[in-house]
């Protein structure tokens, strides 16, 4: 919890627009809340943070397609934009 918390306020910090969903399939596990940012035009990331801690990371971009990061890369990445 304490990563989407700092995710959340990273965020936040630069201005950057992401809705929340949770995500939970009856009868199966893990649970998740996943954040969708939108950090400039034609790249979006999929950032879901289980109930087990783990971390998953998808991010999608028009020319590059998908990259691999952390969430503290990506707060990182937007300070340096912004």
């Amino acid at each position: 919890m304490d990563k989407l918390i700092a995710f959340l306020r990273g965020l936040q910090e630069t201005h950057t627009y992401y809705t929340l969903s949770y995500n939970k399939v009856p009868g199966t596990t893990p649970t998740a809340i996943t954040v969708h940012v939108t950090p400039w035009g034609g790249e979006l990331w999929e950032v879901e943070f289980f109930d087990d801690g783990e971390v998953e990371i998808e991010r999608f971009r028009t020319v590059d397609g998908v990259g691999d990061a952390t969430v503290e890369e990506l707060i990182t990445e937007l300070r340096a934009k912004r």
